[in-house]
């Protein structure tokens, strides 16, 4: 099976820290937006929330935008 990478040009992995040049959302959270390749979320794609533990109140993230994609 290819690599993710191989399968689209568009492809990215956040831990990569790569900038994928893609129009994106601002978090409104400063250090979210650090973090964040581009500055924020990218508009138009997947984004998967990974934690190592479930309940932290990770959907708080993204409470502001669940209007737009609901």
């Amino acid at each position: 099976m290819a690599a993710p990478e191989a399968l689209h040009p568009s492809f990215w992995r956040a831990s990569q820290l790569a900038r994928s040049g893609t129009r994106c959302v601002d978090p409104r959270h400063a250090a979210l937006s650090f973090q964040l390749p581009d500055g924020g979320w990218p508009v138009g794609t997947l984004v998967e929330l990974l934690q190592q533990q479930h309940g932290i109140d990770e959907m708080r993230l993204l409470r502001p935008y669940g209007h737009t994609v609901l």
